[in-house]
């Protein structure tokens, strides 16, 4: 790769090494143009003025994006520090990781500055809504057995009060996160080449089936011969192996739609896709409940 492009490549970045440089770019330049008219005193302060600002901005720049990563790995930490290493990788998918989030953020940046203030009724509907699902939530958890009453009733408490003022409505994503956890995943698909990355695949899926769907001794490779990547893993007692043709670093969408497909049919639960704009965002519940709760969603939101 050309000097050029890794240049490019660093300059995109957010990492600290990558902001200290900028900044120092825009207060060398600052320096040089202020002491073409005025004396280098005044030009050092000026400099100084402007790396500090290019420093802050840049550096919320890198907030903003930490947030918004920490949003769709919905607090995990082991996985937002996962994607952060992804998206500071030299490579190109490093690259295209980048400029998704980038225009991400700014497209929700610009949605948020174009809103209007919500009326009394649209604040009010919202609240409606929320508490609506917010309660059948809760129920719905209560009633499948995956979550005590004691627990239900302290998450439903804190999301009524989170919700309460109407100025957003709650999403599935953020409620299956509370009250599901385990049963919503964040998905890069951009660099799927390493060993047991597919692996990791299978065995979050499996544990977002609540026990229903269990794996063990998951393993994935690559073979530099065939260029096929192999994934093991059993079942029963019973050891299963797929094979996957990807020919790039980029998760094979037929590979992804194969697990979502095996998923249900071992587990009775539906998979489904809430967002697939920068990264893959899945929630996995049974049946009954997807249906009733999302279901119902889709038809408040017509």
């Amino acid at each position: 790769m050309s000097y050029a492009i890794q240049l490019i490549l660093f300059w995109r970045q957010n990492h600290f090494p990558s902001i200290a440089c900028k900044s120092v770019f825009w207060a060398t330049l600052a320096w040089t143009a202020i002491s073409l008219m005025t004396d280098t005193q005044l030009a050092l302060v000026g400099s100084l003025i402007i790396g500090g600002m290019s420093a802050v901005k840049y550096g919320l720049s890198r907030h903003v994006q930490t947030e918004k990563l920490r949003e769709l790995c919905n607090g995990d930490v082991e996985k937002l520090s996962w994607l952060q290493e992804k998206l500071n990788s030299s490579g190109l998918a490093g690259m295209f990781m980048r400029e998704m989030l980038i225009t991400d953020v700014d497209s929700t940046q610009n949605d948020t500055m174009d809103l209007a203030a919500p009326s009394e009724n649209e604040l009010q509907a919202n609240i409606n809504a929320s508490n609506k699902l917010i309660e059948k939530m809760a129920r719905l958890t209560r009633a499948a057995g995956l979550g005590s009453y004691e627990h239900c009733i302290e998450i439903e408490a804190d999301l009524l009060s989170a919700y309460s003022s109407g100025e957003y409505r709650i999403g599935i994503d953020e409620l299956v996160s509370e009250f599901l956890p385990d049963n919503i995943m964040c998905i890069c698909t951009g660099d799927y080449n390493d060993d047991g990355d597919h692996a990791s695949l299978i065995e979050e899926f499996s544990g977002a089936t609540n026990g229903i769907w269990t794996v063990t001794d998951c393993s994935s490779g690559y073979d530099q011969k065939t260029h096929i990547w192999t994934v093991r893993f059993t079942e029963n007692g019973e050891c299963k192996q797929w094979q996957i043709a990807q020919k790039s670093n980029e998760l094979s969408k037929a590979f992804l739609q194969q697990v979502i497909r095996y998923t249900e049919n071992r587990s009775g639960y539906t998979v489904t896709i809430l967002d697939d704009i920068s990264l893959i965002s899945l929630v996995c519940l049974p049946d009954g409940m997807y249906d009733e709760l999302v279901g119902t969603s889709v038809e408040m939101a017509a």
